[in-house]
């Protein structure tokens, strides 16, 4: 698999890999949502490895263009949106959810980078809004896999 990433911004890490590795263990199938996707590393895996209906969505452009670049550049198809999760107009729903949330308090010192503090610090999507709307996107019997 091929992988563009930002050299000064957010990586993917060890987390994204944990999370991979459960998620596959679980052998989705049908529809498949990513938030916060990032670079898209988590749904490109699952996309590599499952037969998936893959729905990506980002708050940062950056990282969704580094998103849909990686689904182009492997070939692998996808849906992309560039929104807030917590705010997305959108009624579907999925089989699967998965997410690497943003988990530092943010009483911790914060980088200068903006886009890097989004990634990091729960703030940006907080753990309680998120699973409340998951409820509303995960089909009856769906599964939110999340670290």
């Amino acid at each position: 698999m091929f992988l563009y990433q930002s050299t000064s911004g957010y990586c993917y890490n060890s987390d994204s890999i944990f999370l991979y590795d459960f998620a596959a263990s679980l052998k989705p199938k049908g529809s498949l949502l990513d938030v916060g996707c990032g670079i898209g590393i988590l749904s490109l895996l699952l996309s590599r490895d499952f037969t998936l209906s893959t729905t990506i969505i980002d708050k940062q452009k950056k990282m969704l263009d580094y998103a849909r670049h990686n689904f182009e550049l492997n070939k692998l198809t996808t849906d992309a949106y560039l929104d807030d999760f917590l705010t997305w107009e959108n009624s579907e729903r999925f089989d699967t959810i998965i997410s690497n949330p943003p988990f530092y308090d943010s009483q911790v010192t914060q980088c200068k980078e903006e886009h890097l503090n989004t990634a990091r610090y729960a703030q940006h999507l907080p753990l309680g809004e998120l699973i409340q709307k998951v409820k509303k996107h995960l089909n009856p019997r769906g599964r939110f896999v999340f670290c």
